[in-house]
């Protein structure tokens, strides 16, 4: 049976509620203090992100202080993905040479 797009929005919507649900309690099961925070690249630059913009950003939320209020998730939303290799795992793409140095 063929999926619907409407069933397929519920399903990324009942799981974007759920880890948003899951990231706003503590380890001890306590309601956080706050929303998890951060910089999300995807409202700016869409596919045009670079790994130079990402530091930038978290750059940006140190300098600015947003940092020391909570803000602390830099989301690179999509577009860094490259090809998979013959494991089928995911490599950056050529704008994401040290992606494991950016996070």
């Amino acid at each position: 049976m063929k999926e619907t797009a409407g069933g397929q929005a519920a399903r990324w919507s009942f799981a974007a509620v759920l880890s948003l649900t899951v990231a706003a309690f503590g380890e001890n099961g306590e309601v956080a203090r706050t929303p998890p925070m951060g910089w999300n690249s995807w409202n700016h630059f869409h596919c045009k992100v670079t790994e130079e913009d990402v530091r930038a950003a978290a750059d940006a939320l140190v300098s600015s202080g947003m940092r020391a209020v909570g803000y602390v998730y830099v989301n690179i939303d999509d577009c860094w993905q490259g090809a998979r290799d013959a494991q089928g795992i995911i490599h950056p793409n050529a704008k994401f040479k040290d992606m494991k140095g950016t996070g």
